[in-house]
């Protein structure tokens, strides 16, 4: 079989056999990712009726989607014999793993993936009825992955022969199973138990030494109480397990579900170190008999807890979580148009968590970077500079809303906090602040009822309005004038559904304040919408920093009122210090208006230790140090970037600017040019390309861009500082002027550069350039 080609997959190993099949790892050619081919016996595939069935369970099993279950990607019939190709798993099995008893916390780490898988299975009506340390993967991330689902019923009626997997089975069946009775959910409780055992004392609970004695003890026989294989298993466990191998399916757990949450509490439990204080030592007897060893024994004892307590304390400051990136949830439901949905919750977290000073919450622009990216937790940790991710999945069917997350340290890669949530979609918001709540009390046990309440806070107990809101947050983060025009619409329908929400006016405001960057639309127009769109926010809720942030750049571009605009922002960094964009819009106005050069830089790298991937707050980066006219820093900064992402425009733009003041013209050309084949049609770029024509000497280009210019500001776009722009290359400074003070007077984007701005150094002498600073009140701020 090695080499062999079986439709799209060239088998290249043989990696299994047992007594379901025989395993090959292959390479699936048209999808370039590694797979398993599992090949069924003869017998269950010879007979036209189990044949049929083996498909039937197949497909039931193909549905089953979680990260601790080995994933059916499909099922083929080539051939006498059929075989399913399912996810390739590169790890060990649990047999593996437990030749010696697992330490207690990983053998519960490893007792809720289990636990967390069999829910999702049993969820969806599938028992797998032969769950044992066999059919358990452990990645090579300590990842559990439960494999052969639904396969397992297809044995039918048990046949008691000597082989080894049959005794290997039988090891972990419940007592209904062996009588032949009805096995439902519950068996695999029992036979959950008989891992959990096994992880434990590295010993199946019930042994024989042939079959009719193994089959005597699981139906007959207690098994050997754990206390006396392992005596460090806390009663919580003990108790645990014995309800788990109950041989009355009446008397176990009656899902595994419950079974799961014990599991998450001892482990709770377990983590919880108390010290307690020595007793005095009679210091004053030294003679008395039996007391002599007292005063060694205390400074023995002093000595340890010291070290104890040095321990704990080490462990805990190095364990501490003071960071973390809320990764987007997987949308498994197969709905492209439910993408919102599992964005929006997401997204939500962010803004919860980022209510929590002590935390420092990675922004939504870096933290979606990852999605639909295949990446470990140690390279999302390393990347973004966080000790903790929260990752999960999302499933809707029907009313039906399933949420998995996990909290992960990406230090070890281990799981710190796991969930799984089922709620009825109306139940949205009330999962969403569950969520919040849930994941902020793992990183701050102990939370001030200050702090309860900022992460309780909700803006509308409308869910249809909640999801109108996500529905344009979701288009909103697309940035493109179309998008943010329908995320302005889906603002509005939240607003139908609940006038007073807060949080729907706030993206009406941060929806017409961008649109003059990404769309070229006047100033004055989307500006005052969005002035009016973020008061009303702040009226309903004053503690929105989104709201403030978007006055301060109103009153920043629009009013040229730098002190204002200050003012707004600081208000918005009080409210929440974790939002990146506060910090970014500040900088801007820190190096343009106020010419704090020093302050800017520092509030910039904030924003990017707050959104580390961020390509615009990367180009900031560039331009804070273009502004301070360091520019090897500023040409490194942006070419760094470009080489990551050639296709962002805004890195050639603001290179493009850089390269005009140190003189590479022709590089300047090279770097409007790439920007106008990214853009495609639109107007971004062009004063950039005009200006660059011009001082390279290519006047007749430089024309032709002034006739698009005018062409574009026919069309209502905004093009009048472009104009300035290519003038300024011309060094026609008549039309220029006349160009600056029509930008002035509509609120071009771009006329706050006037002030500091190097590429204007050669006009700083010219009294008509003096005279508009003035007119326009540029003057009026000092840094």
């Amino acid at each position: 079989m090695i080499g062999k080609m079986l439709s799209q997959y060239r088998i290249l190993e043989k990696i299994g056999e047992g007594g379901m099949g025989i395993v090959y790892r292959a390479q699936d050619t048209k999808l370039q990712r590694a797979v398993a081919l599992k090949f069924l016996p003869e017998r269950l595939t010879t007979n036209q009726v189990e044949k049929d069935r083996l498909f039937q369970e197949a497909r039931a099993a193909a549905n089953l989607n979680h990260p601790n279950i080995c994933t059916i990607h499909d099922i083929r019939d080539e051939g006498d014999r059929p075989y399913i190709v399912m996810e390739y798993v590169d790890g060990t099995t649990l047999t593996e793993k437990i030749r010696q008893p697992l330490a207690i916390k990983d053998a519960v780490d490893y007792a809720i993936q289990i636990g967390e898988a069999l829910e999702e299975a049993h969820g969806h009506g599938i028992t797998h009825r032969d769950i044992k340390a066999e059919n358990i993967m452990v990645t090579s991330r300590g990842r559990i992955k439960v494999m052969d689902f639904g396969l397992a019923k297809l044995k039918g009626s048990v046949k008691l022969t000597q082989t080894s997997s049959t005794v290997g089975t039988l090891a972990y069946m419940a007592p209904e199973q062996i009588q032949g009775g009805q096995a439902d959910a519950r068996a695999d409780i029992f036979s959950f138990g008989v891992v959990l055992y096994e992880m434990l004392t590295g010993k199946t609970p019930f042994r024989g030494d042939h079959e009719a004695a193994l089959l005597y003890s699981i139906i007959n026989e207690q098994p050997e109480p754990i206390q006396k294989l392992r005596a460090d298993v806390p009663p919580e466990i003990v108790h645990l397990l014995n309800r788990a191998l109950e041989k009355d399916p009446a008397d176990r757990y009656q899902s595994v579900s419950e079974m799961v949450i014990d599991l998450r509490r001892a482990k709770k439990d377990s983590a919880r170190v108390t010290v307690g204080q020595p007793p005095k030592p009679d210091l004053g007897r030294p003679d008395k008999p039996g007391r002599r060893w007292l005063v060694p024994a205390f400074v023995v004892l002093s000595v340890a807890g010291i070290v104890a307590l040095s321990y704990i304390f080490l462990w805990k400051s190095d364990r501490a979580i003071d960071s973390i990136a809320v990764l987007p949830l997987v949308n498994e439901s197969g709905d492209q148009s439910m993408e919102y949905l599992s964005d929006g919750i997401s997204e939500g977290i962010i803004n919860s968590l980022s209510r929590l000073p002590q935390i420092r919450v990675v922004s939504r622009s870096s933290s979606f970077r990852y999605k639909g990216k295949d990446v470990t937790p140690q390279t999302v940790g390393r990347e973004l500079n966080v000790r903790a991710i929260l990752a999960g999945r999302m499933m809707q069917r029907g009313a039906d809303l399933s949420v998995s997350v996990e909290l992960i340290d990406t230090k070890d890669d281990r799981q710190i906090w796991g969930q799984k949530y089922i709620r009825k979609s109306p139940d949205l918001l009330a999962l969403q602040a569950t969520l919040a709540k849930e994941v902020s009390e793992q990183l701050l046990p102990r939370l001030s009822g200050e702090e309860q309440k900022r992460i309780a806070k909700h803006y509308t107990d409308n869910t249809e309005a909640y999801e109108l809101y996500l529905k344009g947050r979701y288009l909103w983060n697309r940035r493109n004038e179309q998008d943010l025009k329908k995320a302005v619409e889906y603002f509005n329908q939240a607003i139908q559904k609940d006038p007073n929400f807060a949080l729907a006016y706030a993206g009406i405001a941060s929806s017409y304040v961008v649109l003059p960057e990404y769309a070229g639309l006047p100033v004055r127009e989307t500006y005052s919408k969005a002035q009016a769109a973020a008061r009303k926010a702040i009226e309903l809720d004053d503690g929105i920093a989104e709201g403030r942030a978007v006055l301060g750049l109103v009153k920043q571009n629009l009013d040229l009122d730098a002190q204002g605009a200050e003012i707004e922002y600081r208000k918005a960094i009080e409210i929440d210090p974790n939002f990146a964009t506060t910090h970014h819009w500040y900088c801007i106005l820190l190096r343009r208006l106020l010419g704090r050069m020093d302050q800017a830089l520092s509030e910039i790298q904030k924003a990017q230790e707050l959104d580390p991937l961020s390509p615009v707050i990367a180009v900031n980066v560039g331009e804070t140090y273009y502004y301070k006219k360091d520019y090897p820093r500023a040409i490194g900064e942006m070419r760094n970037l470009i080489e990551l992402d050639p296709t962002f425009a805004l890195a050639h733009h603001q290179i493009g600017f850089t390269y005009i003041v140190t003189g590479k013209l022709q590089n300047a050309v090279e770097e409007f040019e790439t920007v106008r084949k990214i853009v495609g049609k639109g107007p971004y770029g062009l004063g950039g390309l005009g200006c660059a024509y011009a001082l390279a000497g290519r006047t007749e280009d430089a024309q032709k861009v002034i006739a698009q210019l005018s062409a574009f500001l026919k069309q209502g776009y905004a093009m009048e500082f472009s104009l300035a722009l290519t003038y300024f290359g011309l060094n026609d400074r008549q039309s220029m002027f006349l160009w600056l003070e029509r930008a002035c007077d509509s609120r071009a984007i771009g006329i706050e550069r006037l002030k500091y701005d190097p590429l204007f150094d050669t006009l700083r002498s010219d009294p008509r350039f003096a005279s508009l600073l003035k007119k326009y009140g540029f003057d009026r701020w000092q840094p």
